[in-house]
């Protein structure tokens, strides 16, 4: 988002092979999630929808780091209210999915 204008605290996250360890990487995040819940994301940005599919290794690695930022799980069908409502920081949909195309429309509705 910064080549949009927007600065967020994501900008002091590292690539995942800049930590010496697990532990290390998540303490970052965490850190990076502390100062979203206390001073916020800018509204032009938010909310945020993250989706995530399958169910293998990576999804669930994903979600373990994804779980230590502020979120709300939101229903697929619930997708469209989201549009107008800015206190949402994070989304979460909360579905498993074997095609993204799935997702997709759960989207354009």
């Amino acid at each position: 988002y910064l080549s949009l204008g927007y600065s967020t605290p994501f900008l002091s996250l590292g690539s995942s092979y800049m930590y010496p360890s697990l532990a290390a990487a998540k303490a970052a995040v965490i850190s990076v999630g502390e100062e979203i819940a206390t001073q916020g994301l800018p509204l032009g940005i938010c909310p945020l929808v993250f989706v995530f599919t399958g169910s293998g290794n990576v999804c669930s690695g994903a979600q373990e780091i994804f779980k230590l930022l502020p979120h709300t799980f939101v229903d697929p069908s619930r997708l469209s209210e989201l549009q107008n409502k800015v206190n949402f920081q994070y989304v979460e949909i909360e579905r498993e999915c074997s095609t993204s195309s799935q997702i997709t429309s759960s989207l354009q509705q």
